[in-house]
């Protein structure tokens, strides 16, 4: 399903000229009003955003985005709409640490349901710098040659046993972790 929120290029004319309000109007005329369609019309909502976050912030959603009705579109950057993350702070069981094609470093974490662990996902390990041979020295004494879940690949990963947790600023959302960072250690 993909939900479509704005209009950029319409039958060889660009309205990104327009106000907001005018390509969503134009953009709704394209879409079908049909459940099953793969291309759905996002809706808008007017009024308080701080209210209307609360409330999306509860059904556990990501976020929401506000835009200003009257703004005509700009490519990168701009003070013409707002993009507002429902981050939350959780632990994590750490399995091992692996690094992006960037050299970026990430650890791989997972939760406890029921005494077995489910792989969560990544979240960037970028500890401070006065804390990074600490914490070098705390994985490396848990360091084990397998993935300690199932299905997950070997790769250039490397492995711990289980039991260090770490708390993790993350984006609130259902499934893998997303937009995560590890912010701390916190036991062994």
């Amino acid at each position: 399903m993909f939900f479509a929120f704005d209009l950029l290029y319409l039958n060889g004319q660009d309205p990104r000229g327009c106000p907001l309000l005018e390509r969503r109007a134009l953009l709704r005329k394209l879409i079908k009003p049909d459940p099953r369609f793969p291309i759905q019309f996002s809706d808008h909502l007017e009024g308080d955003r701080a209210k209307f976050f609360k409330a999306v912030a509860g059904l556990g959603l990501e976020g929401i985005v506000c835009k200003r009705a009257a703004s005509r579109y700009r490519s990168g950057r701009s003070r013409s709409w707002l993009k507002t993350k429902n981050m939350i702070e959780g632990e994590f069981i750490l399995l091992g640490t692996d690094r992006d094609a960037d050299g970026v470093p990430w650890a791989l974490l997972a939760t406890d349901r029921d005494g077995h662990l489910a792989f969560a996902g990544p979240a960037i390990l970028n500890p401070p710098q006065a804390l990074r041979a600490a914490w070098r020295e705390r994985m490396a004494a848990l360091a084990v040659a397998k993935p300690p879940v199932r299905g997950l690949r070997q790769g250039s990963a490397q492995w711990l046993r289980p039991g260090l947790r770490v708390r993790v600023k993350h984006l609130k959302a259902k499934g893998v972790l997303r937009h995560a960072t590890v912010k701390q250690f916190i036991s062994n």
